[in-house]
């Protein structure tokens, strides 16, 4: 299948699924049934009311996991790829931020002269000290005593979670990937939590003037 083709498929899909899960939601919440439909000017009445929201349940079930295959054949969302890119921009900055906390603050060294050489898993840089680039950072490396201070660095998770925190706050509020991709997601979820957990609904939802 083609990608544009793909793509179009995509979005008439995810309409209706939004549609269908805002309907889920709003019966769900308002406590609401349905006794009869017309269909094609024939009207059908339900015996047992409940039965249209069990149907769109049934219906949402198929419509997510179509939904989640659509993103798998068209790569992801993006969204994971994004993140990671704005975290990377500044791994260099806290390898050094790193180093000058090793020495107090004496390396001499400066951001550019460290280069990314390998990535480890999602979270995990691994750096190197390029000493050719800067001869005060081969100086630096040459005149420290300081075991700690060595060509190789690692910046992991513990350094850079709050750069990912920032990354997904960019995400969700400069971005439309995460309204486009993301709460279409949520909403459906949203409507199986109220589903099997009715009890949670405020009681204001359910009460009848």
């Amino acid at each position: 299948m083609e990608e544009n083709e793909t793509k179009t498929r995509f979005f008439k899909h995810r309409r209706n699924m939004l549609l269908l899960s805002g309907v889920f939601v709003f019966l769900t919440l308002s406590g609401g049934s349905v006794e009869s439909v017309d269909i094609l000017g024939s009207k059908l009445t339900f015996k047992n009311p409940d039965a249209p929201l069990d149907i769109i349940f049934i219906c949402m079930i198929y419509m997510l996991i179509k939904y989640v295959q659509f993103l798998s054949e068209m790569g992801g969302t993006g969204i994971k790829g994004k993140i990671r890119s704005l975290v990377q921009n500044k791994v260099t900055l806290i390898a050094k931020v790193k180093d000058d906390k090793l020495v107090d603050g004496a390396t001499d060294l400066r951001e550019d002269d460290y280069d990314i050489i390998r990535t480890i898993g999602y979270f995990t840089y691994v750096l190197t000290i390029n000493t050719q680039r800067s001869t005060r950072a081969k100086r630096t490396l040459e005149d420290s005593n300081n075991e700690e201070l060595s060509a190789e660095r690692t910046v992991g998770f513990k350094e850079l979670w709050k750069e990912y925190l920032k990354a997904l706050v960019h995400i969700v509020f400069k971005t439309v990937w995460f309204a486009e991709y993301i709460l279409p997601i949520l909403l459906a979820v949203c409507g199986f939590i109220l589903y099997f957990f009715p009890d949670i609904v405020p009681q204001f939802f359910l009460s009848t003037p």
